[in-house]
């Protein structure tokens, strides 16, 4: 029986392609040869319609707290006790009645009410860009453009969004394969953003 290991596919990971055309070009092969191909952590699904009905199989499980483990952060502590509560991580019960709490911030009356203020922030920074007659995408738009809208969407105050993208780039190295390497940084990150939330 041919296992998964040594199963004859396509592999796919990030970065194995130096251009996005490389990369559509790479799936597109990946997706006429089947429906599955080798990721970093196992199988992807690579067919839209597969991805569907795996997401809405109740059979499917998701990484729970082992990607944590794997990825170095110690058992126990800081870090791994916020990532237990965090909606990705959560299994059963407890996925979907926060999943249920979330969704009413994304139904598509609240996300048009954030129109106007999604224009005016990307506005702003595309004044910028175009006063320096130039820029790099990621750092001047990419970067601290949606900190902004997350904060006005959830309730923080807009003036608040600089500590805000700070603290969540800090944080969102937990979800790196090498977050272990990063366990000082996070869990700082986690306290100034705990003790700066009303109680």
């Amino acid at each position: 029986m041919t296992t998964y290991a040594d199963a004859d596919l396509p592999v796919l990971f990030p970065g194995m392609s130096e251009t996005s055309a490389a990369t559509r070009e790479m799936l597109a092969a990946a997706r006429a040869g089947g429906t599955i191909a080798k990721g970093v952590f196992g199988p992807i699904a690579i067919h839209h319609s597969d991805v569907t009905e795996l997401l809405r199989d109740r059979r499917l499980r998701g990484p729970g707290m082992d990607f944590a483990r794997m990825a170095g952060i110690p058992v126990g502590g800081r870090a791994w006790q916020r990532q237990e509560q965090i909606l990705l991580f959560m299994e059963g019960d407890d996925h979907h009645r926060l999943r249920r709490l979330v969704s009413k911030a994304f139904t598509p009356k609240a996300v048009e009410a954030l129109r106007p203020f999604t224009r005016t922030t990307i506005a702003r920074l595309l004044d910028t860009v175009i006063d320096e007659g130039g820029c790099d995408v990621v750092p001047a738009l990419c970067d601290p453009f949606p900190i902004p809208v997350i904060c006005a969407l959830v309730g923080v105050d807009v003036d608040r969004w600089e500590d805000m993208s700070r603290w969540a780039t800090s944080i969102l190295k937990s979800l790196r394969i090498d977050a272990g390497g990063h366990i000082d940084e996070i869990e700082q990150a986690q306290a100034e953003l705990t003790s700066s939330s009303p109680s």
